[in-house]
């Protein structure tokens, strides 16, 4: 049967109409994915700002002092030491002084968006993450040096002074030998620090001044006054020997300090960029 070339023309017609409208329909559906794409990878860019980049920005310019050493990287603290076998009059814990570092890098990263971070170290910011990777390696290993150093003048001080150590029993004489330790490496690093002084405590005297635990006794000895005397003469010789590994120490901040503010710069740059470099897996372009 042949077909009508009126019909024919209006098959052609409705053929080129279907089409167009197909078209229209592919086309604006095209779009609305594309622009759903944009859209997300934008709220992608902003989330990385204000989840990631922003917060390493405000750590660093809030830890800056620190890096400096303009605040004590290495303070005494005072704490549980664990416990053993005791008398029912006797406490089943023991307590007593240590040093503590002080690296907040561990905390800060513990709680940040583990999926963004991860985003933004391999795909988004390589190189930038890697950077503030090897700076945060660089404080742990500078607060490690810093830690066991301090150790070593306290044992000197602790072998200088011919005294029991501060723990249990507490038997007099005794020093709290990182106490002071922690005195002379403020000293060194030119923190703010009381000079140290003999109190007379009726049987003995204590060398008061050094920095002390919150909630703790003051003192760092309990000794006779001629005995603490010769500890501070001691203390004198052990700060002047020191001066050489504390201007070690300080180059090494500086130079951690300086990587800060570069790093702290590149953060701000990244942060004021209108677009965001590289695909990744949180914001994929699907066509269903």
């Amino acid at each position: 049967m042949s077909i009508q070339p009126q019909t024919a023309e209006r098959l052609v017609r409705l053929l080129i109409w279907v089409s167009g409208v197909a078209a229209t329909v592919c086309g604006a559906w095209v779009t609305s994915k594309i622009r759903i794409f944009h859209d997300d990878k934008k709220s992608h860019h902003q989330e990385l700002k204000e989840k990631v980049l922003a917060p390493l920005r405000e750590f660093l310019i809030q830890h800056l002092a620190l890096f400096a050493h303009q605040k004590p990287v290495i303070v005494e603290v005072w704490g549980n030491w664990g416990a053993r076998e005791a008398r029912a009059d006797q406490d089943a814990f023991e307590y007593g002084a240590s040093l503590e570092s002080n690296n907040p890098w561990p905390t800060f990263f513990s709680v940040m968006d583990r999926a963004l971070l991860e985003d933004a170290r391999l795909v988004h910011y390589k190189k930038l993450m890697g950077e503030i990777s090897g700076l945060a390696s660089a404080w742990q290993a500078h607060v490690e040096k810093c830690s066991a150093w301090m150790f070593q003048m306290g044992w000197e001080i602790l072998s200088a002074s011919k005294m029991n150590p501060y723990e249990p029993p507490y038997t007099v004489p005794y020093v709290n030998h990182l106490r002071l330790a922690a005195w002379v490496y403020r000293r060194l690093f030119k923190l703010p620090t009381d000079a140290l002084r003999q109190s007379n405590q009726g049987q003995y005297w204590s060398i008061e001044g050094a920095p002390t635990v919150p909630a703790q006794i003051g003192v760092s000895t309990m000794a006779p006054e001629e005995q603490n005397g010769l500890l501070l003469q001691a203390i004198d010789k052990i700060k002047d020997e020191n001066r050489a590994t504390a201007a070690e120490l300080q180059r090494e901040s500086k130079v951690i300090t300086s990587q800060a503010v570069y790093l702290r710069s590149k953060l701000e740059y990244e942060i004021a960029k209108k677009k965001l470099r590289g695909r990744c897996d949180l914001v994929r372009f699907s066509a269903w």
